[in-house]
């Protein structure tokens, strides 16, 4: 089993937009012998993109599987392989503060030609997943000079540390080649406070001194910051090659190094590029949260997924604090103002659903009528039925404005608890036979 090697990356990472498990993953072809090609597939996961458990020895833990396939398209022959990863951290308050990701490593010896690879991820807790797919082409290697892929890192710095015995790599040393350490970047994205894009390539055949160049090109080609070239003396027949380069000054978007070699002896050049992302960096300010609210703060399961349900019901109470604050930060529509009017909408909704729609010792808020109430507010269009000699009172509620939904609730007592009996929303309950408790013509209009 592995262990994934922690760095500290200061990035935003997108959340998830569905149930898929969000990481990043890149990889670098480097040289290895005649007629064969090694490739490091770096991946980065987001620590919030995993359910934990409590682990008495590192605090929280996190258990995956990872599955590579790989597809010859010459032959057709299809590979297969599992790893399971365990990833620890101290706690989510720890890992928001440090803008923790998990970061490890799968390689491989590929003869030339082109493969399909398809990467997965699969949280073995929630199952849930994500995959990387991309074509993977691999040529013979050239007479002439050439260069391996160019890998982004973080950080690059000489690693003197010692293997210990029983560690095969040992964690430390799982990105460590050529007497560096190079902590890959797979997420390629940087901005104003990881502002140093660090670079590693390989240099093969060279048959004298050479000069490196480092370009920046925007998205249409064009040169927005140039390096002065550095003259080198030729070390071998191969050569490392790391970069450091400032893009602070860069404007968000994307963009592309690239780095050409010129071989003086032989007047041959190698030019190798890779894509990169500048993000924007908003301002930070301070959340205020209002005394009156501070209640309902917690109350995601109105809102939250399942899935995120789920994974913060597993957390211990300071990690339940930390995903609180992310889970509302991030569902600010503007976060440069000092308060969140999402969560004050919501927490606004919550007080009215409790006026409007309490019934006896429960809360509106525990009502059918509160939780939708609260999850989607008022409706487009009430329609109030009052008891007649065949039927109950109940309520049609219809939101125009989101897709047509429509909600029947129905209140069987006849002292003002209404239930739901009949949802256009997928995942809501309808009663097995809703269509006998109201007047058959309105059934007709709100048959599925």
């Amino acid at each position: 089993m592995g262990i994934a090697l922690f760095a500290l990356l200061i990035l935003n990472f997108p959340a998830s937009a569905d149930d898929s498990l969000t990481f990043y993953a890149d990889f670098a072809r480097f040289y290895a012998g005649e007629e064969v090609t090694a490739v490091e597939l770096d991946f980065e996961i987001p620590y919030y993109s995993l359910s934990y458990t409590e682990d008495a020895q590192f605090g929280l833990r996190a258990d995956l599987q990872s599955t590579l396939t790989l597809k010859d398209r010459k032959t057709g022959e299809e590979k297969s392989e599992d790893r399971n990863l365990t990833i620890y951290i101290t706690s989510q308050e720890e890992a928001e503060k440090r803008g923790q990701a998990a970061l490890d490593r799968r390689e491989w010896l590929f003869a030339p030609g082109t493969y399909d690879l398809t990467f997965r991820l699969t949280d073995l807790k929630t199952q849930k997943s994500g995959k990387f797919v991309t074509s993977l082409v691999i040529h013979s290697p050239p007479q002439d000079l050439f260069t391996s892929d160019i890998q982004f890192a973080s950080t690059i710095e000489s690693d003197t540390t010692e293997v210990e015995v029983g560690l095969n790599p040992a964690p430390t040393k799982k990105f460590t080649k050529n007497g560096l350490r190079v902590t890959p970047a797979p997420s390629a994205l940087f901005n104003k406070s990881r502002y140093l894009l660090y670079s590693y390539m390989e240099i093969y055949n060279l048959s004298g001194d050479y000069q490196v160049m480092y370009r920046l090109l925007d998205e249409k080609g064009k040169v927005v910051k140039e390096l002065p070239p550095k003259d080198k003396e030729k070390p071998g027949p191969s050569a490392i090659e790391v970069g450091a380069v400032n893009v602070i000054a860069l404007s968000p978007g994307k963009y592309r190094l690239q780095v050409k070699v010129k071989d003086f002896s032989t007047q041959k050049e190698a030019i190798s590029e890779k894509g990169f992302t500048i993000l924007e960096t908003p301002t930070q300010v301070s959340t205020q949260i209002p005394e009156w609210s501070i209640d309902y703060y917690d109350q995601i399961e109105y809102v939250a997924s399942p899935q995120e349900l789920s994974f913060y019901k597993s957390l211990s109470s300071k990690g339940k604090n930390a995903y609180l604050d992310r889970f509302w930060k991030e569902n600010d529509p503007d976060p440069m103002t000092p308060e969140n009017e999402a969560f004050l909408a919501f927490a606004h909704r919550i007080r009215e659903a409790d006026s409007l729609y309490s019934a006896g010792f429960e809360k509106g808020r525990r009502t059918d009528r509160g939780r939708i109430y609260i999850k989607y507010g008022p409706p487009d269009n009430l329609d109030r039925r009052p008891a007649d000699i065949a039927y109950k009172p109940h309520e049609i509620w219809s939101y125009y404005s989101k897709g047509g939904m429509q909600f029947v609730f129905l209140d069987f007592s006849g002292f003002g608890k209404y239930d739901l009996i009949y949802s256009t929303v997928e995942g809501n309950f309808t009663h097995p036979k809703w269509y006998e408790l109201i007047d058959p013509t309105e059934v007709e209009q709100r048959r599925r």
